[in-house]
């Protein structure tokens, strides 16, 4: 043990360290430890297993005698409505009183799209690119810095929001 402002070589000893060692080691062999309490261990761990495999068995219980109880109650009751099947024909077309939806189209690269009132839009090989009545001057959303996945189908969605919409 170095004391500050004593140098001690590495691997040299002091003669108190040596004495302090054997005192140490002499007042631990005569110490005997207690007995442990293996048994009460043991005990104990059996009992939580067994409360925890009890509340394991009544929650999955309890998952699946739940929903039958609620479908044995719910077709038991007598003012409970009988659901039939629909026909197997096609519904004949409701008229609607919007305006049918416009049939899509394919547009060739970089064709822009006035897809609002004053906003347009265009896609390259790079990416995405847009403008808007608050911002005249073109973004960009890029499809090949690594952001999006293009090996897998997925859909997104963009809102852009101006004064009146």
């Amino acid at each position: 043990m170095n004391h500050p402002g004593t140098e001690a070589e590495p691997g040299t000893e002091h003669a108190d360290t040596g004495r302090l060692r054997e005192a140490l080691a002499e007042a631990a062999h005569d110490i005997t430890p207690s007995p442990l309490p293996l048994a009460a261990v043991e005990r104990r761990g059996r009992r939580i297993r067994r409360r925890r495999g009890a509340a394991v068995l009544a929650a999955g219980c309890g998952v699946l005698l739940v929903p039958l109880a609620l479908v044995a109650l719910h077709g038991t009751s007598p003012d409970a409505e009988r659901i039939t099947p629909p026909a197997a024909s096609t519904p004949a077309p409701s008229p609607s009183s919007t305006a049918p939806a416009p049939k899509p189209r394919i547009v060739s690269p970089g064709e822009h799209v006035a897809v609002a009132p004053g906003f347009q839009l265009w896609l390259t090989a790079e990416g995405k690119h847009w403008t808007t009545p608050s911002s005249p001057e073109p973004q960009f959303r890029s499809m090949v810095d690594g952001n999006i996945d293009p090996s897998t189908p997925g859909v997104s969605l963009q809102s852009e929001i101006t004064d009146s919409r």
